[in-house]
């Protein structure tokens, strides 16, 4: 139900009550772009399309070019993401010393999908030393366990990499702090009012961080780290068979 309306530059913000099978849940805000003529287009397409590309801002000719024939030569430095480095140098000496890794990722869509590239990613990479853990639906739940980062322990793990979670996983890096296990967070959720004291985490939504990278989801902030660590393997002379563009169906 909308109850009420104003406008904004570029756009209309309508509020109302956020309904599920008529019970009221809470607010809502919607905020509509305002709509550019489909005339404007500079090339044919759809009008579905050109509505929802530019309230994206993508409305030139070069912009939309770039949209329908993407490149990874337009892909961001990865290290522009806040404690990229230290978390891509971290995993590098894990690679020398051949250390146990744990890529560990909720049972989601975005999780499972991320944990597979990362995993996939890190074997073309040359790691050798990798296995994975996603909690069980009905008997764990969502989230970063204190209960799983003492069973990888215990397996011998040394290095926990999540895959998006963990953001808010506060007590849980403790507990892997304690156990000797360094924990990298990657995830892209909005950060609560305490950072985990994780070895790293690299999460572009996090305070400072100003790789304006914020909208990728968990998979994406996976390949990213990939990049960063490919970059510093290649760095030391490292050759690999790792391409890019064979982990991209995990995520695109």
């Amino acid at each position: 139900m909308r109850q009420a309306s104003q406008q904004k530059k570029d756009s209309l913000v309508i509020e109302g009550d956020f309904l599920i099978e008529g019970e009221r849940i809470g607010k809502a805000k919607w905020l509509l772009r305002e709509e550019v003529p489909h005339e404007e287009s500079p090339i044919p397409m759809p009008g579905l399309i050109w509505r929802a590309l530019s309230a994206r801002g993508i409305r030139s000719k070069e912009q939309l070019e770039a949209f329908f024939s993407p490149s990874l030569n337009q892909l961001k430095n990865p290290f522009s993401i806040l404690n990229m480095q230290r978390a891509a140098e971290r995993l590098v000496e894990s690679h020398f010393k051949d250390e146990l890794i744990a890529v560990y990722a909720d049972f989601d869509l975005d999780g499972t999908s991320g944990l597979a590239l990362l995993y996939e990613g890190l074997k073309a990479l040359g790691f050798k030393n990798i296995m994975t853990y996603q909690p069980k639906r009905l008997s764990e739940g969502y989230g970063l366990h204190t209960h799983a980062i003492e069973e990888l322990a215990q397996a011998g793990v040394q290095v926990i990499i999540t895959v998006d979670v963990g953001i808010t996983a506060v007590d849980q890096a403790l507990r892997a702090k304690e156990l000797g296990v360094d924990l990298i967070i990657t995830d892209h959720h909005q950060p609560g009012q305490m950072l985990p004291d994780a070895f790293a985490v690299v999460n572009p939504n996090q305070k400072d961080c100003e790789s304006g990278l914020g909208y990728l989801c968990g998979a994406g902030v996976a390949f990213y780290f990939l990049l960063s660590v490919r970059k510093l393997l290649a760095e030391k002379n490292i050759k690999t068979d790792f391409n890019p563009k064979d982990v991209l169906d995990f995520f695109v």
